[in-house]
Order: C-alpha cells, then sequence, then structure tokens
C-alpha cells in the first residue's frame, strides 16, 4: 500500500474539510419523483446529478441507491470516482461534495447509499467480515462524547470467509453498470471513503483479492485491522481471512490514509 502524492490526492485533499458530513442535502422534486419510479439495475446517467438502484452483494431482495454526477464535458475517457458515505449513509451530501471538483477536473462520481436497516455496523464499517456479532451488548456510548468504548473481553462474533457475502465486490459492479450504461473506456475506477468509507475502503485494500480500484483513499475511521497477525481481528489479522500471501498482494495497491 504506496502512499504517493499525485493530482488526484491534491483534488481530495481540497474536498477533505468533509463538507459531506451529515449536513442536510437540497433534493430537487423532480428528483424525488424520479426515485420512486426506479428499477434495479436500469442506469441511465444523464448529465448533471441523478440517481439509480441496483441490487446489494447480487441479492434482488436488497437495493441500493447511488447517487450520480455527469459533468457537462464528461466523455469516454473521463474518469471515475465512487465515494464511500459515513455512518449517516448519506450517499446525495457526498455526491453534493463532490460536484465543484467533477466539473471542474471532469470525473463521473458515484457515491452508493446502504441503508442502516439492511447494513449494520457489521456489514457496512466491517464490510460483511463478521456476524453473528454482540456488538451492540459489548459497546458503552460514553456520555457528552461521540466516543464508544468496547469490552474485548466480551465481544463475540464469528468470521465470514465467504467473499460474495462481502460488501466490497458491490462496487466493481457499480462501475461496469455505469460504464456500460456510458459506453466508457475506463476499466478502473478510484475510490474515497470517509469515516465508516474509511473503514471498508482499507479493509476492501486488505481483504479484497480481486477489484478494479485504483487510488483507494481513506479517511477518518475510528479504528482500523493492523496488517499485524499478533493483534486479534477485527483489530488486527490474527483469526482473519489472509494470508501472508494475500497480505504481501495488498501492500502492492496504492492505499493513502487520511
Amino acid at each position: 500500500m504506496r502512499i504517493k502524492s499525485t493530482f488526484l490526492v491534491l483534488i481530495f485533499l481540497s474536498v477533505i474539510s468533509c463538507r459531506a458530513q451529515r449536513d442536510t442535502a437540497l433534493v430537487k422534486k423532480n428528483e424525488l419523483n424520479k426515485e420512486k419510479e426506479l428499477e434495479s439495475n436500469q442506469i441511465e446517467i444523464k448529465e448533471g446529478s441523478g440517481v439509480f438502484l441496483v441490487e446489494g452483494k447480487g441479492d434482488a431482495n436488497s437495493r441500493i441507491k447511488v447517487f450520480y454526477h455527469r459533468p457537462k464535458d464528461f466523455s469516454p475517457t473521463s474518469r471515475f470516482l465512487i465515494v464511500i458515505p459515513g455512518a449517516g449513509r448519506n450517499g446525495d451530501s457526498y455526491r453534493n461534495a463532490w460536484i465543484e471538483e467533477s466539473e471542474k477536473y471532469n470525473f463521473l462520481v458515484l457515491s452508493p447509499m446502504y441503508p442502516e436497516s439492511e447494513y449494520e455496523f457489521e456489514d457496512y464499517h466491517l464490510g460483511g467480515l463478521i456476524t453473528d456479532s454482540n456488538l451492540k451488548s459489548s459497546t458503552e456510548n460514553i456520555e457528552n462524547t461521540n466516543t464508544v468504548k468496547l469490552d474485548e473481553t466480551r465481544f463475540k462474533f464469528k468470521v465470514n470467509p465467504d467473499s460474495n457475502e462481502w460488501i466490497f465486490k458491490d462496487f466493481d459492479r457499480i462501475f461496469d453498470l455505469a460504464v456500460a450504461a456510458l459506453n466508457s473506456k475506463q476499466t478502473s475506477y478510484d475510490m474515497f471513503g470517509h469515516s465508516a468509507g474509511g473503514h471498508i475502503l482499507h479493509r476492501l485494500a486488505l481483504f479484497q483479492k480481486n477489484s478494479k480500484a485504483n487510488k483507494i483513499l481513506a479517511a477518518n475511521a475510528s479504528f482500523y485491522t493492523l496488517p499485524d497477525f499478533e493483534i486479534p481481528f477485527p483489530f488486527g489479522c490474527n483469526n482473519a481471512p489472509i494470508t501472508q500471501k494475500s497480505l504481501k498482494r495488498a501492500f502492492k495497491k496504492e492505499l493513502v490514509f487520511f
């Protein structure tokens, strides 16, 4: 996971002030009306901002809204940026936070919104890597702060080794659907994730063997899975679905932390 100064990183730094945290997005009335008519995987990406639906983890019973912005000068060679929201799951306002840069640097923004009713902390922040956890009964909110204390002696869960049940493959699928809809020539995309999105993206880099993601920028996760086999998962890689060989492969990816 190489930390490297690039043109794209400088763009990310210009918006890392987190304008996309739990702000209230102004949504046009005609956009709300269009949402009611959406069908899964029926992708139409017109100039400007909009939304489409995809199936979550390839499951027809799970639907994820993907908010997009297509700049006016978009072409088949324009780049793609997938933006992963924080705990507020507010893909609309995360999309909105990138509109100015999308128009200035001519890249497509895609921001998936995972409903909290279907994707709890284990499914979203941890990407589905654990199941059957007692996380809620093992945590305590610290009064007058945004800090949560975890009692590791009580925390129990099962590791989920089935990568088909992780959310990481969703991003390639969203990208492929958008490429087909736009007749794009792109074969990879860049990613930015803040807070819960930072949780997801650094774990994608660690655990997802095959991904079309190029630059992966993870910002402000509350904790990280360290590449250390002496530390128990999810804080380290002991008992995680990863080997020394796949860890070496992960370190070839271009992951940047904020």
